[in-house]
């Protein structure tokens, strides 16, 4: 039980303190991984300009990335020409994600950019369940 818990805090601060967001699908791998013990601090230490998250109950979610799009300059004046908020840039990249939590299957969007050495989500949405 002590290995465990050790585990848990030593993990957690891993999170926290940055190393995990070395890539879009690790980022996100740390982000989805906050919820299975509702940890707000982990889910902010993973998105960009957010300064509180509801979290929910503790929850496992299985996911699969079914897309990964890297952003030129014409995707991201496309983005940006539609006026959705907030704004894309070149070398941003969206993940299409299939997440499964419980019975509920449903897909996602989550848009990252790199801040430094760090990537970051800085924008999600949920679609219509497949």
């Amino acid at each position: 039980m002590k290995i465990i818990a050790l585990f848990t805090i030593i993990f957690s601060s891993m999170l926290v303190h940055g190393e995990g967001l070395s890539s879009p699908e690790s980022t996100l791998q740390g982000y989805l991984g906050c919820f299975q013990t509702s940890d707000e601090k982990c889910v902010l230490a993973h998105y960009h300009g957010i300064k509180s998250f509801y979290t929910g109950k503790p929850r496992s979610t299985d996911f699969e990335i079914t897309n990964k799009i890297i952003y030129l300059e014409q995707d991201a004046k496309k983005w940006n020409d539609y006026g959705i908020v907030p704004s894309a840039r070149a070398g941003d990249v969206e993940l299409e994600v299939l997440q499964k939590t419980g019975n509920i299957q449903e897909k996602y969007s989550y848009n990252l950019r790199k801040f430094g050495s760090q990537w970051l989500i800085y924008s999600h949405a949920a679609w219509v369940a497949p």
